[in-house]
């Protein structure tokens, strides 16, 4: 199956200074600065540190019309790649430019074009690639639809020995709530098609897809691939998944996947695992925090290493207020909206902050910290000794920003304390009086 995948890597720039939602244990929050849900840019990490940036320009109807792309490099940003789009009345692509840096200039790489009919079904696809300084023919598909406006066809030719050549075709069908239940896949092979593959779904009275079974056309008949099966909390959200692979004529297991939510229902945390000498075995998770307005704007990915979690790179996304897919594949991604305010960069130097007030304390304090990168914290409070006498927070992820927590201190007895925050590589430390 080699369908063109139009991924627009979405990337950063500036993050938000503000504050984010926190509940201590007396219920105390602190909250962002309202955003519109329309990304402003992305900044891009690798393991090793910042990476790259992407930001956006928009017309008035809210399309994306420039995405520019930009590499850190010795302390600036260097240009790297850009699109350029363009959009019907209905709101709908129907060109984008890609375009690649190099000495110092812009250089055109590929071209797509698309046609849509009046419903805003995509009906055909066109990709042109320069070569040599000439625009060439590169792909083409072409897509037909039922009367419900369900994508029935998708056909993908390439341009070979100067004409179109057939590539592979794929059938879809549905069932009556209009959800896919089967995918077939043929390839042209020797001036025919083959059927090569299928996909078989089954779905529940309330729409979701609870089975996915994948089969290989083998020596004139069906052989088992692999199947998936699906879990699904009361509203709905994916909570799980279990993948099979078909070994030595029976159902082996392969990986599962386990998925947390919010209180709102957005992700918060997704980890995947690999069945591997009998067990399950961790691989990677990606952790998303969120502003009070619900939209994401930290992404980090980990993976499973020496018995913990530690930076790795993968690909992770996120949906602006539009339902547009922003995606990317580095270790962490710090996203701002319109609307929102840039980073401290003094922040962003000096690591952590911690403070608490009144100090001396006699009962309640209101303990304020900062971090400067997205991460997991820890917060204790430990006697002259260095003996932890009480955990606050116990590694919680945290975006970058500002929080607030009031906290009761009354079980301790009067005398000097040691306030403890840490998050990655950075601790820091605030001294703390009790009295009475």
């Amino acid at each position: 199956m080699r369908t063109l995948f139009l991924v627009i890597v979405l990337s950063l720039s500036i993050m938000t200074s503000t504050s984010h939602d926190l509940k201590s244990t007396t219920g105390n929050i602190l909250k962002l600065l309202a955003s519109s849900g329309i990304v402003e840019s992305i900044l891009l990490y690798s393991t090793t540190g910042l990476n790259s940036r992407y930001s956006y320009t928009y017309d008035s109807d809210g399309n994306i019309l420039g995405t520019l792309n930009e590499k850190w490099l010795d302390g600036q940003w260097i240009n790297n790649e850009r699109f350029t789009d363009a959009f019907d009345a209905n709101r709908k692509m129907t060109s984008r430019i890609y375009d690649l840096w190099q000495n110092d200039q812009w250089v055109s790489n590929s071209k797509f074009t698309y046609t849509n009919d009046d419903h805003g079904n995509m009906l055909s696809l066109f990709v042109e690639k320069w070569v040599s300084g000439d625009k060439v023919n590169n792909y083409r598909y072409t897509y037909t639809y039922d009367s419900n406006g369900n994508q029935l066809t998708n056909h993908a030719e390439k341009w070979q020995n100067d004409q179109w050549v057939s590539n592979s075709r794929y059938t879809y069908g549905y069932n009556n709530q209009n959800k896919m239940i089967s995918t077939i896949t043929e390839l042209w092979q020797s001036n025919q098609w083959m059927v090569n593959s299928r996909i078989t779904y089954t779905i529940n009275e309330k729409g979701n897809t609870i089975t996915y079974l994948s089969e290989l056309w083998q020596s004139g008949q069906w052989v088992n691939s692999n199947r998936i099966s699906y879990s699904y909390a009361l509203d709905n959200n994916l909570i799980s998944d279990l993948s099979e692979i078909w070994k030595t004529d029976q159902w082996v297991n392969s990986s599962r996947t386990s998925i947390t939510y919010n209180n709102i229902g957005k992700q918060l945390t997704n980890i995947f695992e690999l069945w591997q000498n009998d067990q399950w075995v961790n691989y990677y998770r990606s952790t998303t925090s969120y502003n009070s307005e619900g939209f994401a704007v930290t992404l980090l990915r980990e993976g499973w290493t020496n018995n913990q979690w530690t930076n790795s790179i993968g690909y992770m996304k996120f949906q602006d207020a539009m339902g547009r897919s922003f995606g990317y594949t580095g270790n962490k991604m710090e996203v701002t909206y319109q609307g929102t305010s840039p980073v401290n960069e003094d922040l962003r130097i000096n690591g952590l902050t911690i403070n608490c007030s009144p100090n001396p304390a006699t009962d309640l304090s209101n303990i304020h910290y900062s971090v400067s990168e997205p991460g997991f914290v820890s917060i204790s409070i430990t006697n002259s000794l260095g003996i932890e006498c009480s955990k606050i927070i116990s590694n919680q992820f945290h975006a970058l920003g500002t929080y607030s927590i009031n906290y009761d201190v009354g079980n301790l007895t009067p005398g000097v304390y040691f306030l403890i925050l840490k998050s990655g590589n950075y601790t820091e430390t605030k001294k703390l009086a009790i009295i009475r």
